[in-house]
């Protein structure tokens, strides 16, 4: 089964959003936690991962530029 780049954009949102929720319970030095947080980090990269090759390419283009502090290429000129 193919899963759209829609779904697997909120699977990794999901994993996000769990990956916080274990960090507000206990910092990195509980190793349960630790686990847990590497895991959820591990499977949001696997879905994102998954997205097709013009999604990766917007999105991590588009963080990769605006850390060098490059213009965003998804906002029209003027934004």
């Amino acid at each position: 089964m193919t899963r759209s780049d829609g779904e697997l954009i909120r699977d990794a949102l999901d994993h996000f959003r769990v990956l916080h929720l274990h960090m507000n319970r206990a910092d990195l030095a509980d190793q349960t936690v630790a686990d847990a947080v590497s895991l959820r980090l591990g499977s949001a990269i696997e879905s994102l991962s998954a997205c097709s090759p013009g999604v990766r390419d917007r999105v991590f283009a588009r963080h990769a530029g605006h850390a060098a502090g490059q213009p965003d290429p998804l906002e029209q000129p003027g934004q």
